[in-house]
């Protein structure tokens, strides 16, 4: 029954894409894109002053098969509010803004989404670009925040290699874990995480002073 259900939130939700494609897998999460796999991503984490959070994820994706073009739901996640200047393009030799809006959350499980954006992505243009694609916001406020990477599983297999740079020349955090492992910041004001073949369950949290 759980694995009709998710079937069926895949024709409901474009969490991970749309446009077809969707194989069924023997884990979590029960469904995943066979025709795009995320070879790379770097997340790139800036924390300002004011407690305000900048964030810049580069993605490469690798086709497996024929290019196809897809609407690609991207999730921000809580506490905070909504993303503010979100925006995404492709980037290369030169960038190519891609159209966005603000979508409502979907069926499939991506984490503690606040919000989600759609994003417009051509396949014969990804594939041009080879397969980079960049996401940019910024979340305002203090305390908590949080990044989902539960998305990522959706992809054709796991994401094979994940950075998380994170930035804090103000001191301003108070602790930060990567899917679930608590990471040391001691003062530093830059701290660099780097995981492979990850099938992410969690996300990145940080606290803040």
């Amino acid at each position: 029954m759980e694995l009709k259900l998710a079937v069926a939130a895949v024709a409901l939700s474009s969490a991970a894409c749309s446009g077809g494609g969707m194989g069924l897998v023997a884990r979590y999460p029960y469904v995943e894109d066979q025709g795009l796999a995320l070879a790379h991503e770097t997340l790139s984490i800036d924390v300002e002053r004011d407690g305000s959070v900048n964030v810049s994820a580069l993605f490469r994706f690798v086709a497996r098969g024929a290019p196809r073009d897809r609407v690609m739901t991207f999730p921000v996640a809580g506490p905070r509010g909504a993303a503010q200047g979100f925006a995404a393009e492709l980037v290369g030799r030169e960038a190519l803004p891609l159209p966005v809006a603000p979508s409502e959350p979907g069926h499939l499980p991506v984490g503690d989404a606040a919000q989600t954006w759609d994003l417009w992505v051509g396949g014969a243009e990804l594939a041009r670009h080879d397969g980079w694609l960049r996401v940019r916001y910024t979340q305002r406020g203090n305390g908590d925040f949080a990044y989902t990477l539960k998305s990522g599983a959706y992809w054709s297999g796991p994401i094979e290699r994940l950075e998380v740079l994170v930035t804090d020349p103000h001191g301003r955090i108070a602790s930060l874990s990567v899917e679930g492992r608590r990471v040391d910041v001691a003062g530093r004001a830059r701290v660099a995480v780097e995981l492979t073949e990850l099938e992410p369950v969690h996300g990145v949290r940080l606290e803040l002073k």
